[in-house]
């Protein structure tokens, strides 16, 4: 038997805010707007892989 991970919801959301397309996007605000994500460690996943400036970018936009 094999053992795979399960990447968890703030994972998911820094991945969609590290592509960045529409669609990506979207699904972003998706999980924000519906609590699904921890904000602190997503937050967290943001510094670690220098994805500041695109959260700030997004969140202007978006939020």
């Amino acid at each position: 038997m094999s053992w795979r991970a399960t990447p968890s919801a703030e994972h998911l959301a820094a991945i969609a805010l590290q592509i960045g397309r529409a669609k990506d996007h979207a699904r972003l605000l998706q999980f924000i707007e519906a609590a699904a994500i921890n904000m602190e460690r997503f937050q967290g996943l943001v510094r670690r892989y220098g994805l500041l400036d695109r959260w700030q970018t997004f969140e202007r936009r978006f939020l």
